[in-house]
């Protein structure tokens, strides 16, 4: 496993640099390591919290931001689906925060009216199905203001939820991220960090030279996110497959 400070000093070596040049190169691989960190090198965790009495759940201290809202049925993970139109409001009583109290007329009613207007009595389908759309009820929404994902639909106190979220750091050891300042590195990113440090300490060479190496980190950017978002032929087959529905005629 290599960390940014391995990679720092193996850079310098191959340029032929020396150690006067490290706070200057260890600058350049920090800020790799935070660009390809925001959409190509995610490191996310899973959690479970529990919701207050308030619909809400607190963020966790290295959340950076938020992958998926799930509940838990059995070994399945049922999403929640963001929802902006969620007020990011408290509900307050004075200075007092209290629970949210349901809308009227959001109960859900399980009726047999497909049935019963678009199929015979031989089961057989009559057309005339359209014009149905879905609803923006439900979902959540993150409140970084108040450092909180308020769930839409009321859910109530006590329900456990599966957040998974995007953190701040990977530590290198089982202790909290934040503060450690030791990370292990993907070794899939060592490459596109090292042809960072290396254009970005070339600057000052010919024109030419610059633009080989700035395509050089461009080509082992991509290379990683080949790598870390694979797409081969059974995926797409899957993809295809998930993606089909059937309608009757």
């Amino acid at each position: 496993m290599s960390t940014i400070d391995s990679i720092t000093r193996s850079v310098l070596f191959d340029m032929g640099l020396s150690m006067h040049y490290y706070v200057y190169a260890l600058n350049h691989g920090l800020t790799c390591l935070h660009e390809i960190h925001q959409d190509t090198l995610q490191v996310t965790k899973k959690t479970r919290l529990t919701v207050n009495a308030f619909s809400e759940i607190t963020l966790p201290t290295d959340f950076e931001n938020v992958v998926g809202v799930y509940a838990e049925m059995s070994q399945y993970l049922i999403p929640y689906l963001i929802n902006p139109i969620l007020t990011s409001l408290p509900n307050l009583d004075g200075t007092t925060q209290i629970p949210y109290t349901p809308p009227p007329n959001t109960e859900i009613e399980e009726t047999n009216w497909g049935l019963a207007y678009y199929y015979n009595d031989n089961g057989e389908f009559l057309g005339r199905n359209f014009g149905g759309k879905g609803s923006r009820g439900g979902g959540f929404n993150v409140i970084r203001e108040r450092n909180v994902i308020f769930l839409g639909n009321l859910t109530p106190a006590g329900t456990v939820i599966v957040l998974e979220y995007l953190t701040k750091a990977q530590a290198t050891t089982s202790g909290d991220p934040i503060t450690s300042y030791e990370y292990w590195i993907n070794d899939y990113a060592v490459e596109t960090i090292r042809a960072y440090i290396t254009w970005k300490m070339s600057r000052t060479s010919n024109r030419l030279v610059v633009q080989n190496l700035q395509q050089a980190y461009n080509n082992a950017h991509r290379i990683l996110r080949g790598r870390m978002n694979k797409l081969d032929g059974t995926a797409i087959k899957d993809i295809i497959t998930m993606k089909r529905r059937f309608a009757p005629k």
